[in-house]
């Protein structure tokens, strides 16, 4: 879809950036709005839908000030001039990392023990899982309510059930009983951004990035986990420059003390055209194949994915130019927790994601990963960088412009 950069950006009156796609004047369409720092959303968006006749779908107070509202042209032109508002954006759909392979096979979960993962939960740590939901019933894990942001404003927050299956698979991954989880019995939000089909929005990934920044401390989330992404470019400074809403909302959750885990995607390109895994502030995962636990390259021929080898790069996976923000895990033939109380294997970074998550909230517990979230990141990579357990394509024998990353180490904690 072309975009316009619209608006008065040379007038000396300020007038706010509209980055929409061109439209008829009665053409409803979605879009966020962002207000200077320091407005109060609630009232300043229950002033604009009494005096412009419209319904906000979310209201943002912690992460960014604004909503996101379904608007004519006339309104949003409207609200544009309003002297509170610095931008309007397009709401951009949203879409899952999504697994390149599934099976309902029952073959066991070497990832786990591939990064030194299943012996302990991390005590006092919650991860919270930004997905298609979680099933909250699902006997191998200990999963919460976190909120919905599914639907209009009329829509039921505590609705976080998954009826794809995306995010109940995350989740055991990160916290599932059984085998299933780098560590298991830890608490998981269900963050529901993503509907039942895996689609989603800007919108919608900003209201579950809101939550999280207004309830991290009270519930002790100390990690997101993201197996999701759309094309972006992204900039170097909290989209002060490029006025991304997604990523100046990210910035301010992570300045709350939030690690953000962020599948690199599954198009075996560069991270740098993809957001949020291209953020620098996040710690992009990219997958790498293991089918026995164990290092060395002597593993089985992987079963679910015969493109695929014992301890190397996964070709699907997406990865970094200069590999500054980017760990690899697991992400060929996972298995993990499924909706109804079932399993299913699956490959992705989508899949890799959750143990990295995993990872970072039990350095977070054993205390080794203290202060900052870029602290804890570059902590995270110096440990996976030391405990040198290689694969084909990691840092010690990096392929030529493409950087997947050490692989994690969860049993450093």
């Amino acid at each position: 879809m072309r975009l316009l950069l619209l608006g008065g950006v040379s007038l000396v009156v300020a007038v706010a950036w509209v980055l929409v796609p061109r439209a008829d004047a009665d053409v409803i369409a979605p879009y966020v709005v962002v207000f200077e720092d320091g407005v109060d959303a609630k009232a300043k968006v229950a002033e604009l839908e009494k005096a412009h006749a419209f319904r906000a779908d979310h209201t943002y107070v912690s992460s960014i000030t604004g909503f996101a509202a379904k608007l004519a042209r006339r309104q949003r032109d409207a609200i544009a001039r309003d002297p509170a508002v610095v931008s309007v954006h397009e709401d951009k759909a949203l879409r899952l990392a999504p697994p390149t392979r599934s099976t309902r096979g029952a073959t066991l979960a070497t990832g786990v023990r591939r990064i030194g993962g299943g012996t302990k939960g991390a005590t006092g740590v919650a991860v919270a899982v930004l997905d298609t939901g979680v099933d909250l019933s699902h006997p191998d894990l200990t999963a919460l309510v976190g909120t919905n942001c599914v639907g209009g404003a009329s829509r039921r927050l505590s609705a976080v059930s998954d009826g794809h299956g995306h995010g109940t698979h995350v989740a055991g991954t990160i916290g599932g009983k059984g085998g299933i989880g780098v560590a298991p019995g830890t608490t998981v939000y269900a963050v529901k951004v993503l509907d039942d089909a895996g689609r989603g929005s800007t919108s919608q990934l900003i209201c579950g990035i809101d939550w999280v920044t207004a309830n991290a401390s009270r519930l002790g989330i100390r990690v997101a986990s993201l197996s999701l992404g759309m094309p972006g470019e992204p900039d170097s400074d909290c989209g002060r420059s490029s006025r991304d809403a997604l990523h100046k909302a990210l910035c301010a959750s992570i300045a709350n003390g939030v690690v953000y885990v962020v599948a690199a995607g599954n198009a075996a390109t560069d991270i740098a055209h993809d957001v949020p895994a291209g953020y620098p502030e996040v710690l992009a995962v990219a997958a790498m194949s293991d089918s026995d636990g164990a290092p060395g390259g002597k593993g089985p021929p992987v079963t679910c994915a015969r493109s695929e080898r014992d301890d190397s790069f996964a070709t699907f996976s997406n990865y970094a130019a200069d590999g500054s923000h980017i760990v690899a895990a697991p992400g060929v033939c996972i298995r993990s927790a499924w909706p109804g109380g079932g399993y299913r294997t699956i490959s992705g970074t989508s899949m890799a994601a959750p143990h990295v998550s995993a990872t970072v909230a039990l350095c977070i517990a054993s205390g080794r990963c203290r202060g900052s979230p870029a602290a804890i990141l570059r902590q995270i990579r110096a440990d996976a960088a030391a405990h040198g357990d290689s694969f084909t394509g990691d840092e010690h024998a990096p392929i030529a412009r493409r950087h997947y990353g050490d692989l994690v180490w969860a049993g450093t904690y």
